[in-house]
């Protein structure tokens, strides 16, 4: 039992000396591919850490270890290996991650993700199952290293000093607080990879247990509480939702016309602050958007709500709350909320478009697109083909050559065109969203931007100056869509339109590049407001967010130019100041690419992963200790979560009555059915024969399929419209073992098939939902469907191969124009 012993303590000297060889690789791979600095420092550092975070698991590990190789030595030793070296080789992936995203990956970023998303991701950043090979040779190397440990293992006084680090460490893992880091950068690398990505596993299913948990008649209570200004007596279950007026903060600075005017948005990926903008922290490289923010109206202390592009356009356009996931993440359960293109089409007469050189149904843009009505939406397929390629490797382990779709000059150029081939008459709220800035970099002349980027760099010389060439590429991208932007006001000048047209000029989210401390840095992007309609410029220093563009521009061209919108606030935040000098009044919170909220900025204090930071005029943070507020903002923050995924799931973001005030649409069929009451029992009731009271999930009676191959919801209900059809089902199900499918078929009135879509019940497909009764999930999904034929006949079935009997609950059915 003692020689057993002696050899884990041997084992354990191998891996902590393969933990200390994979540090080291970590600072060199790091420092090449970065430009970070002090990696050494935080490498190093990074090294006692591993020592304490994992120490009780390595203590576990040689416990089990140990008793397995009682039983035989080779045993132990295999499970030793495989496990330990298992845990390495995750790490080392987790690292190359690292390198490409400037941030660990977490649980959460893969949880909230379709599985066509993780492939194409994985795919860019040249990861691919055919890879997986190459893991022989690096176990053969860890293998090697590991034994020159096990060699080093021979002296007693090295065991005898691996074992006390490890009680000392599992100790201090116990008893100490988690540490607190002088920066972002340097908590992200100091942190071991693996044991961040297994705590934001138990991290991710412990917020969803407080939603789920949470007691909402105490945290409404809580929440008016904090807001004493929100007049709850009529909405009390609306906690976002208020008639307040909104406030024209724009109106001064432009003219009072009747003539509506066009809207024209601008969404810049990656288009941050830190490199855009006078007095940017790296220099700017936006010579055209300075140009044009000194002839606006310039916001220079503006935040995005969300670290991906995933919240800028539902935040820009509705100040809408996140949900669970992200507004866009919520697809088919998306509550009635008010958008400014949505508005302006539907009480304006405006015609809307969307124009992106990318796959408009990434992050499911094409569903929130298409719930605002947009008349047209221009994805990949609609513009010519982007002839510059970046080589990846697919999942066969082939070479293929990729980009995002159409570069940023082309959708430019060839909206105009389409604008033209449309026959857009005057009024137009025109969408972009560019692509170009995004990894890979694949844009026309790429060594002509690069040559610029350089040029502008050797200009500039900013300290630490020779890191900016390592991201020569990126910069050189960033200058290529200034350019771009700057072609497209030039095609806008020839229209004779261009006098009454407005443009909004903002980053989606920014880039964590050459930067220190990104908590608040990743958040900022330049917010530019110019008009040829505008009366005067304006430079602004209060702190603003995407959420209050969308109210602000309703204030205005309701107050200046006479528009048909509401007198309240569309948007969950309404406060687009125009501040000359710094304030911060505002509460925002703001989303991970994960889809986490865990940073919340309430006035000047900054909650960031359960730290407190106070802003200051410059925009930086400076750590402060206020216990008492500390609880209170963390305690706000859940209250937050809880009534952002209420509001959403619950449809409770605006007051129905007011929704229906400004919005239209024509219903084809509306059902709400618990199948308990009387008429589900009438001889003339379509489900009569199916009702069961064996199984049901709230009430006596559900709905079974009896055993049968198929099962109708809807038979040929007739559908008259030129316009988008959606179809939303919701209902509670209880099966033992294969889920059904789900098909939508439309015909015309010769039954000629006009339209099949089969969806298997499962992510991302549905919707899926546990339930508190364990034998039910709930289920929730959306078809939407284009009229082909006026009329045309719909018909909706549950199909079930085996015949495997299932049971359905609280069936709703919505078949609605958009």
């Amino acid at each position: 039992m003692k020689q057993q012993l002696r050899k884990v303590l041997v084992w354990l000297l191998g891996l902590f000396f393969l933990m200390f060889i994979l540090r080291m690789f970590e600072w060199f791979y790091l420092s090449l591919g970065t430009g970070f600095s002090n990696v050494f420092y935080n490498e190093l550092m990074g090294v006692i850490r591993d020592l304490i975070d994992l120490s009780p698991w390595i203590l576990l590990l040689a416990l089990a270890s140990w008793l397995l190789s009682l039983l035989k030595s080779w045993i132990g030793l295999v499970f030793f290996l495989l496990v330990s070296l298992s845990f390495l080789i995750f790490q080392l992936g987790l690292v190359i991650y690292f390198e490409e995203a400037l941030l660990p990956l977490d649980y959460s970023s893969i949880a909230t993700m379709s599985s066509a998303q993780v492939t194409l991701i994985l795919e860019i950043y040249g990861f691919s199952s055919w890879q997986l090979i190459f893991l022989f040779p690096v176990y053969a190397l860890f293998i090697s290293v590991w034994k020159v440990g096990t060699f080093m293992g021979r002296y007693k006084i090295l065991r005898l000093i691996i074992l006390l680090a490890l009680f000392v460490s599992a100790s201090i893992k116990l008893i100490a607080e988690e540490p607190t880091y002088y920066s972002e950068q340097a908590g992200n690398l100091q942190r071991n990879k693996g044991i961040y990505f297994v705590q934001s596993y138990f991290d991710y299913y412990q917020n969803l247990d407080e939603l789920l948990g949470a007691d909402l008649r105490k945290v409404l209570e809580r929440y008016y509480a904090y807001h004493p200004d929100i007049d709850a007596s009529d909405y009390y279950k609306y906690p976002f939702f208020s008639t307040k007026n909104s406030e024209n903060h724009l109106g001064e600075y432009f003219n009072q016309v009747d003539q509506k005017p066009n809207v024209v948005f601008i969404i810049g990926e990656s288009l941050g602050r830190i490199y855009s903008g006078k007095g940017s922290k790296l220099g700017s490289f936006t010579p055209f958007l300075d140009s044009l923010a000194d002839q606006g109206l310039y916001w220079e202390n503006a935040l995005s709500n969300a670290e991906r592009t995933f919240g800028a356009i539902p935040n820009l356009m509705g100040g809408v709350p996140e949900g669970r996931v992200g507004f866009l993440n919520l697809k088919s359960s998306m509550p009635n909320h008010l958008s400014l293109p949505l508005l302006l089409k539907d009480r304006n007469g405006y015609e809307t478009s969307f124009y992106c050189g990318a796959d408009s149904t990434f992050d499911n843009m094409v569903d929130y697109l298409m719930f605002q009505k947009f008349d047209n939406i221009y994805g990949v397929k609609s513009f010519s083909r982007n002839e510059n390629l970046s080589a990846i490797v697919d999942k066969d382990g082939k070479e293929k050559n990729f980009n995002w779709g159409a570069e940023d000059l082309t959708v430019f150029n060839e909206s105009m065109q389409k604008m033209l081939s449309d026959s857009v008459q005057a009024p137009f709220f025109n969408l972009y969203l560019t692509t170009s800035f995004h990894k890979p970099y694949t844009h026309q002349n790429l060594a002509y931007f690069e040559d610029l980027a350089e040029k502008r760099i050797n200009e500039m010389k900013p300290k630490g100056y020779k890191s900016y060439y390592k991201k020569k590429d990126a910069f050189g991208a960033l200058m290529y869509m200034d350019y771009a932007i700057q072609q497209c006001f030039e095609n806008y000048r020839k229209r004779d339109d261009f006098e009454q047209t407005i443009f909004v000029i903002v980053g989606d989210h920014s880039l964590r590049m050459l930067t220190n401390d990104s908590r608040l840095e990743k958040y900022q992007v330049p917010l530019i407001i110019y008009s040829p309609l505008l009366r005067k410029t304006g430079r602004f220093k209060n702190v603003v967010c995407q959420k209050d563009v969308p109210s602000a521009l309703q204030a205005l061209l309701r107050d200046n130019f006479n528009l048909d919108l509401p007198t309240f606030s569309i948007s969950q935040s309404d406060n687009l100041k125009t501040q000359v000098n710094f304030e911060s009044t505002g509460e925002h919170v703001f989303m991970y690419s994960g889809k986490a909220m865990e940073n919340y900025l309430f006035k000047e204090y900054l909650l960031y992963e359960d730290e407190l930071f106070r802003i200051t005029e410059q925009m930086k943070l400076k750590p402060i200790k206020n216990e008492m507020l500390l609880d209170s903002m963390i305690t706000r923050l859940k209250d937050y979560r809880v009534l952002s995924n209420y509001v959403c799931q619950k449809n409770k973001f605006i007051h129905k009555k007011y929704y229906d005030q400004f919005i239209s649409h024509k219903s084809f069929l509306q059902v709400n059915d618990n199948f308990d009451g009387a008429y589900a029992l009438d001889e003339n009731y379509k489900f009569k024969n199916y009702i069961t009271d064996l199984k049901y999930a709230s009430s006596p009676r559900s709905l079974s399929n009896k055993k049968e191959h198929y099962f109708k919801l809807i038979e040929n209900l007739e559908i008259t419209s030129n316009s988008r059809i959606r179809l939303r089902l919701k209902f509670m199900i209880s099966i033992k073992d294969k889920y059904p499918t789900i098909y939508v078929v439309s015909s015309d009135s010769t039954e000629q098939m006009l339209f099949q879509k089969s969806i298997q019940i499962e992510q991302p497909y549905c919707i899926i939902r546990e339930t508190n009764n364990e034998d039910w999930v709930s289920i929730e999904t959306a078809v939407w469907i284009e009229t082909i034929s006026d009329p045309q006949f719909l018909n909706v079935y549950f199909h079930q191969a085996d015949k495997a009997e299932f049971f359905i609950d609280n069936l709703k059915i919505q078949v609605k124009e958009f």
